[in-house]
């Protein structure tokens, strides 16, 4: 767990899709993005920006993506939204498709870097 607040938690993953690759998910079962509360959407901006603040810190390539998972309409399943931080990651070669690049990183190396970077932001 690199950080928990009252209304979420961030955590590396146990298979990232890129190097310091970072998942977060309400604490409370919520299905869909637009189900959030203002207090879960206030501290959900504040967390966003300590973490992308540490990822700053410590060198990551600013350019990174947020995917949301939400539980699709019509799809009645108990679906736990959640959403991924991917870094951008610069590898060369065409050769090199997109759906064939691995992370280096062990997610408990990036996790202990991140929440290192995090400290500062936190007090």
């Amino acid at each position: 767990i690199i950080l928990k607040t009252e209304f979420w938690t961030f955590y590396n993953t146990g298979s990232p899709v890129r190097n310091y690759h970072i998942r977060f998910h309400p604490n409370e079962h919520i299905r869909r993005f637009s189900q959030l509360k203002i207090n879960q959407i206030v501290d959900l901006a504040h967390s966003l920006k300590i973490v992308f603040q540490a990822l700053d810190d410590i060198k990551i390539d600013k350019n990174r993506n947020i995917l949301f998972n939400c539980c699709p309409y019509g799809y009645d399943a108990n679906f736990h939204f959640f959403a991924d931080i991917i870094p951008h990651e610069i590898i060369g070669g065409a050769e090199m498709a997109d759906d064939m690049r691995v992370a280096r990183m062990l997610p408990h190396i990036a996790a202990k870097d991140i929440r290192e970077s995090l400290e500062k932001y936190l007090k």
